[in-house]
This record gives structure tokens, sequence and C-alpha cells, in this order.
């Protein structure tokens, strides 16, 4: 299977590949499970909340767009938030069917918490980026991301549950 020149050499680049996957994904971890992870809320909770506060509110559907994940899973999400009372659910004046959310005080307060705790979080990275190839790396960094999008679109490499 790999006896030619031309595997062993896209082995080797896949490799690379997926040895800086795997370190990412190491570092990241933080942001990426369901634990709380600062001030009561999960970092995916937080990105609801950040997504929220940027325009003050926020309808359902756009927020699943976001989150780039099943309709299920943004109500499971927000749910919590809710009973937290960190966000409220109003219907849409223009359409009943559609729900938008609204940070509470409550929730404008935790955001700017969790904002202060990352800005120091995303400064000690910033200090740790080369100066002058700092634009360059985010860059990069953006582009992979993309890369691992499409191909995570196009060669899902998960099994369906069954």
């Amino acid at each position: 299977m790999y006896n030619t020149t031309m595997n062993r050499q896209n082995d080797a680049a896949y490799r690379d590949i997926f040895a800086v996957v795997m370190a990412v994904a190491r570092e990241i971890r933080c942001c990426s499970q369901d634990e709380t992870f600062y001030a009561d809320v999960t970092f995916r909770q937080f990105c609801i909340l950040d997504a929220v506060a940027k325009d003050g509110q926020l309808g359902l559907a756009e927020l699943h767009n976001i989150l780039a994940v099943e309709k299920s899973t943004t109500t499971r999400l927000v749910d919590p938030l809710i009973r937290k009372g960190l966000l409220h659910r109003v219907r849409s004046q223009q359409d009943s069917r559609a729900v938008r959310l609204i940070l509470t005080e409550a929730g404008r307060e935790t955001h700017e918490k969790v904002w202060s705790c990352l800005a120091g979080f995303f400064q000690t990275v910033d200090t740790c980026l080369s100066g002058d190839r700092r634009e360059a790396i985010l860059e990069a960094v953006r582009q992979f991301a993309g890369a691992l999008k499409e191909a995570t679109a196009l060669y899902p490499c998960r099994q369906e549950k069954g």
C-alpha cells in the first residue's frame, strides 16, 4: 500500500498535518469541552453570549448558523443559559414562529467577566506570536481552519451511530 516513493512522501506530508491537528486539538481542549470554562458557563455557551452581545439580540436561526451545529444542539446549548437567567427568549414581532435571544443584565455581567478573562489569555497568546509575522500567522491559521472545514465536509471520517 505504501510502497511507492510518492505514497511515502504523501504519508510524511499527511503526518505533518496530523501532528499539527493533534497539537491544536490538545491545546484548545478547554474551548471544545462541555465543562464549565469560567463564571459557570462553558466556552460554547460563552460563544453564544458573545454572539448575542454583539447586536444586543440574535435570532435562534442565526445562532444555529454561527455555531454550525444541529438545531436541537443549538437549543440544548441555549436552554441552560435561559435557566441561569443569562438570556431571555422572546418571539419575533415579524414572525411568531421565530425566536430571538436577548441578554439579561446577569448575562451582560457574565459576558463582561468572561471576556475580561479571555482578554488576558489572548494577550498572552498575542505576546507569544512573532511581532512582524503576527498577521501572517493568523491568516495561515484561518486558511488552515478553512481547509479543515472543507475537508470535513468532503471526507467525513466519523461513522454514523446506528
